[in-house]
């Protein structure tokens, strides 16, 4: 039965070349940041924290894909339209045909079956050592049960939920019976339990508290490609946070998904100022409430595997409450999370998604790449861990885009948060109980 929550890898994924999407062709987000980076936070910009333990995340069926190739969704708008569609097509083939090899890869790849404990013990170190993880082992039988337990002690900074997804999706998804999360004495706990040929074996991921939490939203994932192959590479959850409507959003979303990462649908809403971007479907205040329910379905379906949505852009959208009250109705409707990235210090999405018993969270930090130069956001960078390090009882909640400077940048810092003991969360493993 586990298994069935994963047949939603092998869906086709959506073929974003039969909806129609245009970029304005002006300076880029890369060279000209939007205005609405400068927005200030409110003083009580705080996110929502639960002390429940949060679910455990369905492990994906992992497999390593290619990067499909840049770009593809960007118009060569020096050309004719004729020259334009035809560019468009091709390269539409192209990310097709790397596609369908993808999901080929995926249905051929076949599940192991656990031998023993001892086999299981020894897929788990080596995906520790794979991680850069330093641990240590030891072996145990609850009072209560029969089952052995295999324990895996790890530093603060390690999240669990990520290194448990990642051991799950060496192969062992049709394996897994239970996972579990629990608070323990000066620590946490996280518990799966393997079907192996000689039966039931726990593996217990085991840390002490961190001495600092903070949760990164990587945002704009599909529209250029530049710096996700990074992103991936990390040993650390930053969550993904995919454009819709692009013929690269359903890739990076399964790969993200696939490799432990946390997905989220960046849903395009209304600017106070010219976007960037144009979309047939953009949440816009002045539509009828039948329109923009059914905009917001049809964005969320664009997007596979996401587990919660932020706004993109959404300076007037967000601050208008009928508009808000819409979005978060449907959103309601499917499960997903919300968070607030407060493009406007007068918006009400934050305020409305509680209103609407939604888990939400809102940005509690300043972006971190204002100024697009690896300096500049390895800078604000080690403002984020000082400032982490000095509210401990809070989950610090930042965001930085799909670029190649503040790839890079974050990359360099990620040490730092292992030497000052400060966890990467996903938002599902502060909102959901």
């Amino acid at each position: 039965m586990k298994a069935l929550l994963f047949l939603g890898l092998l869906a086709p994924a959506v073929h974003a070349s039969t909806v129609k999407h245009y970029i304005v062709p002006a300076k880029s987000l890369y060279s000209q940041p939007s205005p609405f980076w400068r927005v200030p936070l409110h003083p009580d910009a705080t996110p929502f924290v639960t002390d429940e333990e949060p679910a455990a995340s369905s492990p994906q069926s992992a497999v390593k894909s290619s990067t499909p190739p840049k770009a593809l969704s960007t118009p060569v708008w020096a050309e004719g339209p004729e020259s334009r569609r035809r560019k468009h097509l091709q390269k539409a083939l192209q990310y097709e045909s790397l596609r369908l090899k993808w999901l080929k890869s995926v249905r051929n790849k076949k599940q192991e079956t656990p031998k023993n404990p001892d086999w299981l013990s020894q897929r788990v170190a080596r995906t520790l050592d794979s991680l850069d993880i330093p641990w240590s082992s030891w072996s145990r039988t609850r009072e209560t049960s029969t089952t052995p337990v295999q324990v895996f002690e790890v530093p603060p900074w390690v999240n669990l939920q990520f290194v448990a997804r990642r051991i799950a999706l060496g192969g062992l998804v049709q394996s897994v019976r239970r996972m579990r999360r629990r608070n323990v004495e000066n620590g946490e706990a996280f518990s799966t339990t393997f079907q192996t040929s000689t039966g039931l074996v726990e593996v217990q991921l085991l840390k002490p508290r961190p001495k600092a939490r903070v949760c990164i939203l990587v945002d704009d994932v599909g529209y250029s490609g530049e710096g996700i192959d990074t992103y991936l590479a990390m040993n650390m959850p930053v969550t993904i946070s995919v454009l819709p409507f692009y013929e690269t959003s359903a890739f990076f979303a399964r790969k993200a998904r696939q490799l432990g990462f946390e997905v989220m649908l960046h849903m395009p809403m209304q600017s106070s100022f010219a976007s960037y971007y144009k979309y047939e479907n953009l949440i816009k205040t002045k539509l009828s409430e039948e329109e923009l329910s059914k905009r917001v379905k049809r964005v969320l379906a664009a997007v596979p595997l996401i587990q919660g949505i932020n706004n993109h852009e959404g300076s007037k959208a967000t601050e208008d409450s009928r508009t808000m009250e819409v979005v978060m109705r449907e959103i309601a409707h499917h499960g997903y999370y919300f968070i607030d990235s407060v493009t406007s210090q007068r918006s009400v999405a934050y305020k409305t998604a509680r209103k609407h018993g939604l888990p939400a969270s809102r940005r509690s930090f300043d972006f971190l790449d204002n100024t697009k130069t690896i300096p500049a956001i390895s800078h604000k960078i080690d403002q984020l861990i000082e400032y982490s390090l000095k509210h401990p009882e809070k989950v610090v909640l930042t965001i930085l885009h799909e670029k190649t400077a503040p790839a890079k940048a974050l990359d360099d810092k990620l040490v730092r948060f292992r030497n000052h003991d400060i966890e990467i969360l996903s938002p599902s493993d502060f909102l959901f109980p």
